[in-house]
């Protein structure tokens, strides 16, 4: 969860459209969240994906797989406080 509307947040969109379709990563895309310095990257992966552990009924948004994963595309963008609000009540969403 991003914290501080007086810091300065980062929303990065990233895809790796080309990629190891043993392990199911070609077309995977995910975003990352810089705040003051400190990213945090979130993807979407099922409890069936190789990479993960199956964690039941909770959320298939996953933290951190990302973090040493280079992207092929990338887009970035700066948020106001609004935007960080609303990003926070995304990421508590549960997806499955």
């Amino acid at each position: 969860m991003v914290n501080g509307t007086n810091s300065v947040t980062v929303l990065g969109i990233h895809s790796n459209v080309v990629g190891d379709n043993a392990n199911y990563t070609g077309g995977h895309a995910w975003i990352s969240i810089t705040v003051n310095g400190t990213t945090t990257s979130y993807g979407l992966w099922p409890d069936e994906h190789p990479l993960t552990k199956d964690n039941g009924h909770e959320t298939d948004i996953r933290v951190g797989l990302e973090g040493t994963k280079f992207p092929r595309a990338s887009r970035f963008y700066r948020l106001n406080g609004s935007q960080v609000v609303k990003l926070n009540r995304a990421l508590k969403k549960r997806v499955t």
